[in-house]
Formats: C-alpha cells, structure tokens, sequence
C-alpha cells in the first residue's frame, strides 16, 4: 500500500453531456448522471513523505489528474462510485515508475505548479489547466449539498491496467468537503470535452492510505469499448 501526507487538495468540478461522459467511460464502469449531467474534475494536490509498503517513495510531490465520477454494480449487486483517471501528472519521477510497476500508462512527468497563500490557492498544469481556490469565499449552502451528494461514499480511484479497470481503494483521516468559488483562466482540458465548470471545493490537510489495485468484477455483461478521440481518452 501507499501512504502520504495530503496538504492542498483542491477539485474543480464541470459538467459534461450524459453522451460525453459515456464516450469516456470504459465498461465495466459507467459515469455517474446526476442532474441530467456526467461530471469531470480536475484534482491538484500537494504529498509529502510518500512512503509505499514503509518504503520511502517522494518527500514531497505535486500531482493532478482529470477524474470522470464514475460507478459499477459489482458481482454482488452492489453499488460502486469513484473517479475514473483519464489523464494524470505528477512533478515525481518516482511515482511516475510506481504508477509503471502497476502497469497504467495514466501519469506524465511535467512540472505542476500548486501554490497555497492565506486565502488562496493557485493551481496550475503548464498548458492545460490552471485557476485559483480562494479560500476565504464560500458558495450557498445549496452548493455545498450538491457537492456532498455528488461524492457521498466515493472512496476509490479507478485506472487502466493491463487491458482491466483497477479499483484502488482510499482511506484518509477525514473526507470533509469545503465549498469554495473559483476562478479558471486556462481551461484547455475541460474545453477538449465541452465540459462546463460548475463547483469548486477542498478537502486538504489529511493523512492518505491507498490500498493494492483489485480487478472490477461487474455482474452486469458489458458492451465493447467505447471510441473516443479526446485528449483525455485512456490511450
């Protein structure tokens, strides 16, 4: 398992078509549709003593990826969400080399920027994406609902490895979700799949654990896999 410090952690939440985000799903998994909407976010956030099985992995890394909401009905009938990497970056080259071991071509090295002031933090992919949190500014509490109902049980990541879908399961010592507004300069990979920025939120400051990648197992067949041209289609 791998285990960091988590500092900034900052989401900037758009939505997408219904046919969108099934078009950048892969089955077993299917995006999550709520309010007649498929959701996309970017994440950045900020790792320090990055160890994996105690090992020493990065004193302090940089990482950020475009997630799509996504769920499946495993074997058993039950209900699993969680964010579906399309696209992920890291400032460590060594966890580049871990997310190789795993077998997922998901993550790039480049050099991320995550910058956090007194009430704002700024974050930034060179090209792709960049904006800022402001800290000090709190949405309606309607917002802060949606957000919470949109990630309610959502604990896990899901790669692409080895021609399967992993689900790698996440414990942290908190998963409170904090409401803020945002403002969004560059856009690139939000524009790419016509994704409209709608929420931003928080929920730095934790201790993380992710647990060893398990196959999804769906106990509904599945169709074949979707085409998507996208940048941020899984290559």
């Amino acid at each position: 398992m791998l285990t960091a410090c988590i500092h900034e952690d900052c989401f900037f939440l758009a939505a997408l078509t219904p046919e969108t985000a099934r078009r950048l799903c892969p089955p077993p998994l299917m995006p999550v549709i709520a309010n007649g909407r498929g959701w996309i976010s970017l994440a950045s956030v900020r790792l320090t003593r990055v160890r994996l099985f105690g090992c020493p992995v990065a004193a302090n890394a940089v990482c950020a990826a475009a997630l799509l909401l996504s769920e499946y009905i495993d074997s058993a009938g039950r209900k699993k969400k969680g964010n579906y990497f399309l696209r992920g970056f890291t400032t460590s080259r060594a966890l580049c080399q871990v997310a190789d071991l795993l077998g997922t071509q998901t993550f790039q090295h480049m050099p991320l920027q995550l910058h956090r002031e007194r009430d704002t933090v700024d974050v930034e992919i060179p090209n792709l994406f960049s904006g800022r949190l402001n800290l000090d500014r709190c949405p309606s509490s309607g917002e802060q609902m949606q957000l919470e109902h949109l990630f309610e049980n959502n604990h896990c990541g899901f790669l692409r490895a080895r021609k399967n879908i992993w689900s790698v399961a996440l414990e942290k010592t908190h998963w409170e979700i904090r409401s803020r507004s945002a403002e969004l300069r560059n856009t690139v990979l939000l524009d790419e799949v016509g994704a409209e920025f709608r929420f931003a939120f928080d929920t730095s400051d934790a201790r993380g654990c992710w647990h060893l990648p398990q196959r999804v197992q769906s106990g509904f067949p599945t169709a074949d896999e979707p085409v998507a041209s996208s940048r941020l289609s899984p290559s």
